[in-house]
């Protein structure tokens, strides 16, 4: 009988030292941090905090000041925090475009070496020519740096064909990659089927993924670099004949004098295709008279100077803060 008895209190003993176990791991914030042992019931006000910082919540549009945006979906948000100025359409999903260069752009940057020496091969000619912008031909020879600020400042398609040969070996396989890389980030609703942005079934996204994205990306120094610069002058070669192009940012903000905006704050980076091309996604990055950096971004809008002023109209927002 004494053995039935202390074998219930050896059974009783650990099954406290367990519910104690998960008790802790329930009380403590999410860190990543596995080694994590801080008291269950010690800076309760710092723990919440802690775990809130990786939660994401996206009102409904009447919380936010979207009624003059044109824009379907649109985003205003601060850099440093993640902090939502604005917000249209949080979960409607829309066609990625050039978003899908800074998505791919990121994973590139952050698990490959951008210096290495790349050289154009055939397969550059096999991608449909209407795509091609920066043109580079067979056995021209260049950094994956240099490939990254075409897709990226000059957004150029054809750059891409390169840069997936040099990284994971083919187009699927890097947009595959990119996938997986946006899933472990928190994006729910995101899908891309290339690497380049151009409409297919099945591609999207949308804005809560975009600033899931986005809050992580806009601290990444060298894209951070790459957004801000006005032009960029790539350096290539092709049989020991040293060669240039001049890449321009074609943000329309660059073009005038101190990149001001109507809303006072200093547009110092972002991405654009070219006025020509009549676009109608825009990311602008600006800054505020304290240094604050903030983001602007909207799709989908009905035409380029809708697109403009969708952005202008967030950006005065901001202002307000």
């Amino acid at each position: 009988m004494a053995r039935k008895y202390l074998t219930a209190i050896l059974l009783l003993a650990v099954l406290l030292c367990a519910c104690s176990s998960k008790d802790k791991d329930f009380y403590r914030p999410y860190s990543g941090n596995p080694s994590d042992t801080r008291s269950p019931v010690a800076d309760k006000e710092a723990r919440l905090g802690a775990y809130s910082d990786d939660v994401v919540v996206i009102r409904d549009n009447e919380y936010y000041p979207v009624q003059n945006i044109e824009a379907p979906v649109a985003l205003g948000f601060r850099v440093s925090d993640g902090e939502i100025v604005l917000c249209k359409n949080g979960y409607d999903t829309f066609m990625p475009g050039n978003l899908t260069k800074m998505f791919v752009a990121y994973y590139v940057l952050t698990n490959y070496d951008i210096y290495k020496d790349v050289k154009v091969d055939s397969d550059i000619f096999s991608i449909d020519s209407s795509l091609w912008a920066a043109r580079f031909t067979r056995n021209d020879e260049l950094r994956l740096k240099d490939l990254i600020y075409g897709g990226l400042l000059y957004c150029a398609n054809d750059v891409f064909i390169p840069i997936s040969d040099a990284t994971t070996g083919s187009l699927n396989s890097l947009a595959v990659a990119t996938n997986d890389m946006l899933r472990g980030m928190g994006a729910e609703n995101t899908s891309l089927m290339n690497c380049y942005g151009v409409a297919s079934a099945g591609m999207q996204t949308n804005i809560y993924d975009t600033l899931m994205f986005l809050k992580t990306a806009l601290k990444n120094d060298d894209i951070l670099k790459i957004m801000c610069s006005a032009s960029y002058s790539c350096e290539y070669s092709n049989g020991g004949v040293n060669m240039s192009v001049k890449w321009k940012n074609a943000l329309p903000y660059f073009s005038q004098e101190g990149y001001e905006t109507a809303s006072g704050l200093r547009v110092v980076g972002g991405i654009c295709e070219d006025a020509s091309l009549e676009p109608t996604q825009m990311l602008v990055i600006a800054r505020d008279d304290e240094g604050e950096l903030y983001a602007a971004f909207t799709a989908g809008a009905s035409s380029y100077d809708a697109c403009k002023r969708s952005i202008e109209e967030i950006l005065q927002q901001i202002s307000k803060l």
